[in-house]
């Protein structure tokens, strides 16, 4: 029999339902491990546990990026006449439009409802000034494609997709209540640390999901991170998003069919992503990116959840890309005494500029972040 491991964790009312982010994890230390796992037995809720008794860093950063991409609803004055038009507007013969929840750079997101079946969703569509930019256009594809072919619960799902008769594509998306977690980052500062863990773990899992079908998403930044809050759980659940600048590593069908329509959207030695979360081989334009560089990212999310500060930053891009190259990551420890020893350890193996020693997969990042959440709940 193999070694017993116990992991408290909070009853099923505190945490997502079946298929959530521990079972799964569990599950693989189990068939991959050898291990034999026991039942949780705690009750406390996640959120009162602060790790060794010592109150969280409160500092807010100075700057952070633009909100995520499903703030609440805009009101009306902000909207620009074009954005306004599309109100009551039916998208692909069944989806009504009732306002604009939020706008970003390359689409436009509306509230929405199916006219059949009364459900709420999110219409992702492309901005005005995208329609004629093929690239725009393919990359808007890549992401309906991308995130269709999975099915996870950190995955913001993707229902339907279709072209209007101006030219802009459109996607029909799960509709999210909640923050992101640039919202809640902004608002507090530095999180509890079992939120930090939590959040983590989810974070991987729908990586996990991601990596397993060849996608890499290679923009995890907190405004992507979603905190979705689900009727019937106390928690909100990790809702990955914007998978627009994913790279493709394999075909979304058995016959390959698609393939190297997909794969040609991301060009090799070319810079893509969010400057502070991009690992060193993504800024130096390296041309064999692989799922590593979504762990280093999720890295620098957890950094900047445990501190409330980014770990790599300058005053430009090349300021910061120096940084990410060249500077020693600062102690977690320095901005905040509390953090474990472990979750420390995790972290700095998550951010080690040679991509060969981190770790070689969400599973296994994962793994290292449960053992994390099990010393939380012994100490406490």
């Amino acid at each position: 029999m193999g070694k017993v491991i116990e992991i408290r964790r909070p009853l099923p009312s505190s945490v997502p339902p079946p298929g959530s982010v521990e079972e799964e994890i569990l599950e693989y230390l189990q068939q991959e491990r050898g291990l034999r796992l026991n039942p949780p037995r705690r009750s406390e809720p996640l959120g009162n546990l602060e790790g060794n008794g010592e109150s969280r860093a409160k500092t807010v950063p100075s700057s952070l990026p633009p909100a995520g991409d499903i703030p609440r609803k805009l009101p009306e004055d902000m909207l620009r006449p074009y954005e306004r038009s599309r109100i009551g507007d039916i998208l692909g013969g069944v989806y009504v439009v009732r306002g604009i929840l939020g706008r970003g750079a390359t689409a436009i997101v509306y509230e929405g409802e199916h006219q059949v079946l009364g459900r709420r969703v999110a219409l992702k569509v492309m901005t005005e000034e995208r329609i004629q930019s093929q690239e725009a256009r393919r990359r808007f594809l890549q992401e309906a494609q991308a995130v269709a072919s999975l099915s996870h619960g950190n995955i913001c799902q993707i229902y339907d997709f279709g072209s209007l008769p101006d030219g802009a594509m459109f996607c029909a998306m799960e509709y999210l209540q909640g923050e992101p977690l640039s919202a809640r980052l902004e608002r507090e500062g530095a999180l509890p640390l079992v939120d930090v863990v939590e959040f983590g773990l989810q974070i991987l899992m729908g990586l996990h999901a991601a990596h397993r079908k060849g996608i890499i998403h290679r923009d995890i930044k907190p405004e992507n991170v979603f905190l979705a809050q689900i009727p019937g759980v106390s928690r909100p659940v990790v809702k990955l998003l914007d998978f627009g600048l994913a790279k493709v590593t394999q075909s979304f069908d058995s016959e390959g069919e698609g393939e190297d329509q997909i794969t040609q959207i991301t060009r090799t030695g070319v810079v893509v992503g969010t400057p502070y979360y991009m690992a060193p081989e993504a800024v130096t334009g390296q041309e064999d990116l692989d799922l590593r560089v979504d762990l280093w990212a999720t890295g620098v999310v957890l950094f900047f959840a445990a501190t409330g500060r980014l770990p790599f930053r300058g005053s430009n891009w090349a300021d910061t890309a120096q940084a990410i190259l060249k500077q020693k990551t600062p102690s977690l420890r320095g901005w905040r005494p509390s953090v474990p020893a472990r979750l420390v350890e995790v972290i700095e193996r998550a951010l080690r500029k040679d991509r060969a020693y981190r770790y070689s997969s969400a599973m296994d990042f994962a793994r290292d972040l449960v053992q994390v959440r099990r010393d939380i709940y012994l100490r406490s």
